[in-house]
């Protein structure tokens, strides 16, 4: 578990290694200004393929109820109901009812949602392989203080949507936008083309990346400090989005911000 204070300019922690992985942010769809059906927001949604080939969306991947228990642990109960949802983003065939008894497996889309980070050992020329979960797992050995969004975001994703004007909004839950976070769990293998990604730039040396939320640390490998590279915070007006250097720097802007944050 993180243990962490601001110290001057620095933030000192006691911890494991984070893992070496390389990372990247989702880009945000673009949507055409012609609007012939009305519509208020657009899910965010980024396509993810199963092979490194091509942009289109790999096959559906099921959702068995290890991984719905763990959704609703991470999750606040209109959360929970968004996660569950049917023609919303996650999932966009039914598998209930009209009772509302499941009656097959439901099966989500192999989608990403924008400004969210990913993480990667293997690419191509075109794609990069995602870190990520298999939906067969048993989620019993996940801890949700410490496997959730806020402490692994590469392996956790927020959801988005853009208003047909481009800002960007959370999902609307009973009339109102919450925070609503998913799994990034894979059928077979999870690719994304590069061009729905920004590549963070190779730190120096001595540098490794930190996630934390929608933040970016870099660690340093001798001191083992940390030091702030890109930082989000909710101001009066909105997200506050702060770089602390001169090499890290990021175009796509990140998620909304939850409460707090």
């Amino acid at each position: 578990m993180l243990e962490a204070h601001f110290n001057s300019q620095k933030l000192v922690y006691t911890e494991l290694k984070p893992p070496p992985y390389k990372y990247a942010i989702v880009k945000h769809g673009v949507y055409a200004p012609e609007n012939e059906w009305d519509i208020i927001f657009y899910p965010d949604a980024r396509p993810m393929q199963d092979r490194p080939q091509g942009t289109g969306k790999g096959d559906t991947i099921p959702v068995l109820n290890p991984w719905w228990e763990y959704m609703q642990k991470i999750n606040s109960p209109d959360g929970y109901l968004y996660n569950r949802s049917v023609g919303a983003l996650w999932i966009n065939i039914e598998y209930r009812d009209k009772y509302g008894n499941q009656i097959k497996t439901p099966r989500a889309e192999s989608i990403h949602c924008g400004g969210n980070f990913i993480a990667y050992e293997e690419e191509t020329n075109t794609h990069v392989k995602l870190i990520s979960y298999d939906y067969r797992m048993k989620t019993s050995g996940l801890n949700p203080s410490v496997d959730n969004w806020q402490m692994k975001p590469y392996l956790f994703w927020k959801a988005v949507a853009v208003s047909s004007d481009g800002k960007l909004l959370n999902p609307h839950v009973k009339g109102k936008g919450i925070d609503v976070y998913f799994p990034l769990i894979r059928n077979t293998e999870l690719w994304m083309n590069k061009n729905d990604l920004e590549l963070f730039p190779a730190p120096p040396d001595d540098v490794q990346y930190y996630l934390r939320g929608a933040n970016v640390y870099g660690l340093h490998a001798q001191r083992g400090d940390l030091l702030p590279l890109l930082t989000i915070t909710n101001g009066a007006n909105g997200a506050i989005r702060k770089l602390h250097t001169d090499w890290f720097s990021l175009s796509t802007i990140g998620i909304v911000p939850p409460a707090g944050f």
